[in-house]
């Protein structure tokens, strides 16, 4: 069981460097919010809401938390982009 033993210091390796467990985390949390996209995103990426139109982000002056990262120009939930972005951002 060669294999065995090779995966099994590997793993003694990684986890001696905190740097690497840190990195290997986030890219575990991103991983994880991409694929479960449907479940956090707050609203459909691709429907406009004019009367949204450049909503600033929540902690500025007239943001609210039904849109934490703001709209874009057309309204649309800046949250819900970016997490379906990186959607298509893992699979490539």
């Amino acid at each position: 069981m060669m294999h065995r033993e090779h995966l099994h210091e590997f793993w003694q390796q990684f986890r001696q460097h905190r740097l690497a467990v840190v990195g290997g985390g986030v890219v575990v949390v991103f991983t994880l919010c991409a694929i479960l996209t449907p479940l956090f995103a707050p609203h459909d990426p691709f429907q406009g809401d004019l009367a949204n139109r450049l909503k600033p982000p929540v902690w500025m002056d007239g943001g609210a938390w039904s849109h934490p990262l703001g709209c874009d120009q057309q309204g649309r939930d800046m949250l819900s982009r970016i997490l379906y972005g990186a959607r298509i951002s893992i699979l490539v």
